[in-house]
């Protein structure tokens, strides 16, 4: 049971993954200035620069399709990712569960931040939340931590350690 919990949600998280990543690719990335997305940016940027793809978005369209993107889908994929990473690790390395709930976490905050993004778009640039590079890099730094996790789950799977 527990290898069918591992497979579904592994599979369900690349599954989720690869269609969020392939809407983004051809319904948003390609309508925004430099392709630039800011939950892939791993660069710090100025606040401004969150401010002017939120008014591009809003300004051809796209919003709507970029938040069930980020809200529903990337949601989903958060919480199998995090399963996946929990399955992965019981019961004989536990530990990552609290890797895999702070992950989860620095998602949603970063989500969350880039949502406030387009709900601030009356004010100025300068007033934008700054926080959302923040956790777009620990959510990268986690999500590394959780694979390399999974990757010492899948090693106990298999008996090599």
């Amino acid at each position: 049971m527990l290898a069918l919990a591992r497979l579904a949600s592994g599979l369900g998280a690349l599954g989720l993954f690869v269609w969020m990543a392939t809407l983004n690719r051809r319904e948003i990335q390609c309508e925004v200035p430099d392709r630039w997305m800011p939950q892939s940016a791993l660069l710090p940027y100025p606040p401004v620069r969150l401010h002017e793809f939120a008014r591009t978005v809003r300004e051809k369209g796209l919003e709507a399709r970029y938040r069930i993107s980020l809200v529903w889908l990337d949601s989903a994929f958060i919480v199998l990712f995090a399963s996946f990473v929990c399955l992965m690790t019981w019961p004989r390395l536990g530990v990552g569960i609290p890797f895999a709930v702070a992950y989860a976490a620095a998602d949603f905050a970063e989500n969350r931040s880039i949502l406030r993004s387009f709900d601030a778009l009356g004010e100025t640039p300068a007033g934008k939340p700054r926080s959302a590079h923040r956790w777009t890099i620990l959510k990268f730094a986690l999500a590394a931590l959780n694979l390399l996790l999974v990757l010492g789950g899948l090693l106990l799977v298999w008996g090599v350690i």
